[in-house]
């Protein structure tokens, strides 16, 4: 009898658990932050499995990482920026707080790019 009792005791919390849980997706913030994970995650193994390819060339390495990298620059970076070269971001000192407000975009834009990228996946 009383396994039986532990046994709905789980289930009930399960059910709270599980529809705590699903509450979060009615919060659009919740939302976009979980598809923003997901749409990273994404594309993180799209790279991840071209540099694990078998046929992934030697000279197709640095336009790879360099793909990767742009990529994930236009994401936070003011556009003007990321340029074709992005060797100056090499020279941008992330530690100070004014250096980066100077370089990342605002977080309208941000939140703007975003969500275009979400549409576009």
């Amino acid at each position: 009898m009383k396994n039986t009792s532990n046994k709905k005791s789980v289930e009930k919390k399960e059910r709270l658990t599980c529809k705590g849980f699903l509450k979060f997706f009615e919060d659009l913030d919740f939302k976009i932050k979980i598809s923003f994970l997901s749409t990273i995650s994404n594309k993180l193994n799209k790279f991840n499995m071209m540099f694990q390819r078998n046929g992934l060339e030697i000279q197709h390495l640095k336009s790879g990482i360099y793909k990767c990298v742009h990529y994930f620059a236009q994401l936070i970076f003011q556009q003007d920026k990321v340029l074709e070269n992005l060797s100056n971001l090499k020279e941008i000192d992330f530690e100070q707080e004014d250096v980066l407000q100077e370089n990342l975009k605002s977080f309208n834009q941000f939140r703007t790019d975003i969500e275009d990228e979400l549409l576009i996946e």
